[in-house]
Formats: structure tokens, sequence, C-alpha cells
């Protein structure tokens, strides 16, 4: 009940931050549920985009209603992101874990 609580009232804090600064919130979000729940860096990363994904399709209808996405640009950014991210999960176990956590804030 305890950890249930925590988690509401951060993922409040969280987004009353991000409302007020405009930015995104993952890195604030992944250090709270890091360092003040425990929760291991995977399960933190994971948890942060399951809560993100539901305001993110709300956000994005919402500027798709009032033409504020610029379609080309964003096709653009996806068609360079996909291989981006399969040579990254191909690459994964081609780096240890002690170089890839030498350069997170997570080390």
């Amino acid at each position: 009940m305890l950890m249930w609580l925590g988690l509401v009232l951060i993922g409040f804090l969280v987004g009353i931050l991000v409302l007020s600064t405009g930015g995104g919130g993952a890195a604030i979000y992944l250090g709270l549920l890091t360092s003040v729940l425990g929760l291991a860096p995977a399960v933190a990363a994971s948890t942060s985009l399951f809560t993100a994904f539901p305001s993110l399709v709300v956000g994005a209808y919402g500027h798709y209603r009032t033409g504020q996405i610029h379609f080309r640009v964003g096709n653009q950014m996806l068609l360079t992101a996909i291989p981006a991210t399969i040579v990254g999960r191909c690459l994964r176990h081609t780096f240890p874990v002690s170089f890839i956590l030498g350069w997170s804030p997570l080390s």
C-alpha cells in the first residue's frame, strides 16, 4: 500500500513539474524510481514508458486536431530512429555493462 501511494505521489509531482516546464520528465522520473523506490534501472525505464504512453497519445491527438504536427519532419525523424534502434539492439552485447553504465547517470 505504501509503495502504491509513493508511486501516485511521485507521478503527480513529476506531472506537475513537466507541465510547468514544458519538458520531458523521464530523467526526473527515472531518478526518483531508482533512488526513492529502489527499482532496478531496467524496471524503472519500462515503468516510465508504460505510464507515459497514455498521456503521449492524448497529447499527440490534441496537437493533431489543432494542426500542430509536421508530418514531414516527424517521418524523417522516424526513418532515422528505426534503423538506429535496430543497430543499437544488435550491438548491445558488444560493449560490457560497465562501459555502458559509465556513460549513464545511473553509475
